[in-house]
């Protein structure tokens, strides 16, 4: 499936940027609202920097990175080194939405 982002990019799930497609939907699933509305990440994080961290090369230099937490708005995103990804509210309350 291919979604169009407002600055006309197509984004899809097997794409080169599959990290950032399924941030992106952890948090259009944990607030309601469809993906192409979110904000850009790019305002809350490097994305760039965040895909080398978690690229297989650098899994395979077994990096000290186990997790990147960053926060969108009210919500708190955890990048796992396996790729997967939870988005839960800043107080704490229990995950609205996990990408594996």
């Amino acid at each position: 499936m291919e979604r169009v982002a407002d600055d006309g990019q197509s984004m899809t799930p097997d794409s080169a940027e599959s990290l950032v497609f399924k941030i992106a939907s952890a948090l259009a699933d944990a607030s309601g609202v469809d993906m192409i509305d979110m904000p850009p990440l790019y305002k809350y994080i490097d994305l760039d920097a965040l895909t080398q961290l978690f690229q297989p090369p650098a899994a395979a230099r077994q990096c000290s990175v186990r997790y990147v937490t960053f926060t969108v708005e009210m919500y708190r995103v955890e990048v796992c080194g396996d790729g997967s990804v939870e988005v839960s509210v800043m107080d704490d309350q229990k995950s609205t939405a996990t990408e594996d």
